[in-house]
């Protein structure tokens, strides 16, 4: 009999360290954010047997964050138009925001060419589509409108650049006995009939076998620009000559060539 019970009292000894290392492996498993449950079945034999089952049960919770998603009709872009600014060609665009944002111009190269950040108190914006006095390049442009939630708007804008016209010209002359006629001033009309501003980097003018070329260092936005220049031109014989002018802007590309009468004395 006490043989027996020295037995049990073992068998039970064996139990609680098992128990005991049960506890220690679940406190030190705390951490993990596993869900699962464990079914741990102990047996120790004695005269009659006797079984121990624990159940082990760990819980964990996962949090998901949730990304603003901004309104649909959080930008409106309500017109665009090209311009100058600066002596640097821009793309003028008006709008209504409801948040502050980012507008970025995306050139027909794929590059970036200007990008600027708008609040809902502004209504307007310039944004560069070319560099210091240089005619910007046709073909479709991207703009892209962003706040910290992504992007909200974007519109494809194409341009086919400009289309330049001499609508009028006159001729500053004078005429001397010994020198013989002399040109030394050119007033010209020039309309812009495109959709992009041009840069005019000069006009070259001939008559009568003399040549002479005049800076106009003048941008020649959609519309009509007024163009003086002060060109030389001396010796001309008396009688009526043609006088022909030629506008050349600064990727010397010819824009328009006219040819106006000119009559000494």
């Amino acid at each position: 009999m006490k043989l027996q019970l020295s037995n049990v009292l073992f068998a039970l000894l064996i139990v609680l360290i098992v128990i005991s290392g049960v506890i220690g492996y679940l406190a030190g498993s705390q951490n993990t954010a596993t869900t699962y449950r464990e079914t741990l079945t102990l047996t120790a034999t004695v005269t009659t047997p006797i079984t121990y089952t624990t159940t082990l049960v760990k819980t964990a919770t996962v949090t998901e964050t949730a990304t603003p998603t901004p309104p649909k009709d959080t930008f409106t872009l309500t017109s665009w138009n090209t311009t100058v600014y600066h002596a640097v060609p821009c793309l003028y665009v008006t709008f209504r925001t409801k948040a502050t944002v980012m507008l970025k111009l995306i050139g027909p190269d794929g590059a970036g060419k200007d990008s600027k950040i708008v609040s809902p108190e502004e209504s307007g914006a310039y944004l560069y589509i070319a560099g210091f006095c240089e005619t910007p390049s046709v073909g479709t442009y991207k703009l892209v409108v962003s706040t910290l939630f992504g992007t909200v708007f974007e519109r494809n804008l194409t341009f086919n650049g400009y289309s330049v016209e001499v609508k009028s010209s006159k001729v500053r002359k004078s005429w001397n006995d010994f020198s013989q006629g002399t040109i030394n001033g050119v007033e010209l009309i020039i309309s812009n009939n495109g959709d992009m501003p041009t840069y005019l980097k000069e006009i070259r003018l001939s008559i009568a076998g003399r040549e002479d070329t005049a800076y106009a260092d003048k941008w020649l936005v959609v519309g009509e620009v007024n163009v003086n220049v002060m060109p030389l031109l001396i010796g001309i014989p008396p009688g009526k000559h043609e006088m022909k002018i030629e506008l050349l802007n600064d990727k010397d590309n010819l824009l328009d060539r006219k040819i106006v009468e000119v009559t000494f004395p």
